[in-house]
């Protein structure tokens, strides 16, 4: 199975909406719209998980799509990397690039 990322989602779009676009394609073997855990709603992203194949054409299919007016962004997962490629819990890099380099908001809003 594949996990597909879905960005840039309206705070309204629900997971059955999400799952009714990506269902189009194959399977749906899993949904979820994380919550923000302060307001209560959508954090404007979720994840989709399909079988591999199928991932690939939906993801091909509805990136750059308008979804309940906002036009999204869908990508395999990446198992919580950065876009530059490294691991939030990478801890051998030395460099300071980046000001978010294993930046987590869930400690953030545990925090506060």
């Amino acid at each position: 199975t594949t996990k597909i990322y879905v960005g840039n989602l309206d705070f309204d779009t629900t997971e059955d909406i999400l799952r009714d676009a990506f269902a189009q394609y194959g399977e749906v073997k899993d949904c979820m719209l994380p919550e923000d855990k302060d307001f209560g709603g959508s954090r404007g992203f979720g994840f989709v998980t399909m079988d591999k194949e199928d991932a690939k054409i939906a993801m091909e299919e509805l990136d750059e799509v308008e979804l309940d007016g906002r036009c999204i962004r869908v990508t395999e997962a990446n198992g919580g990397r950065s876009s530059r490629g490294r691991s939030y819990k990478d801890d051998d890099n030395e460099s300071d690039e980046g000001y978010d380099e294993g930046y987590d908001d869930d400690e953030y809003y545990d925090d506060n």
